[in-house]
């Protein structure tokens, strides 16, 4: 389930097509073009290297595509290198879901103090 907090929205990884699919639905939302952090919480999800860090990058792609920031929370640590990329890329990752939402809201606020 896609969860949106006015400029911040929380995607569960729990597949690639449901991410993107929820991506999609919210893009589509007009209330999602004030959304400029996105969050996607991988639940300590074990990433595979390829697959699903493609799927990730493409999830950011989209993300950022819209002018969104963002993060991710609650990666295994075992998932460690399939997010290398991301975060060289300037994606940050998160212990935790929380942790996460309470960035993004500090994310958000300076966002608009940048206005």
């Amino acid at each position: 389930m896609v969860h949106v907090w006015g400029p911040v929205m929380v995607i569960p990884f729990s597949g690639v097509e449901q991410a993107l699919r929820g991506l999609d639905l919210i893009g589509r939302d007009p209330a999602a073009r004030e959304v400029s952090v996105v969050i996607v919480d991988l639940k300590n999800s074990i990433l595979d290297q390829a697959f699903d860090a493609a799927a990730l990058e493409l999830i950011v792609s989209t993300a950022q595509g819209w002018g969104a920031e963002t993060l991710l929370a609650g990666g295994s640590p075992l998932s460690e290198q399939a997010v290398a990329d991301l975060e060289q890329q300037g994606v940050t990752l998160y212990k935790d879901l929380p942790l996460a939402i309470a960035a993004a809201f500090q994310i958000v606020r300076a966002q608009r103090r940048a206005v």
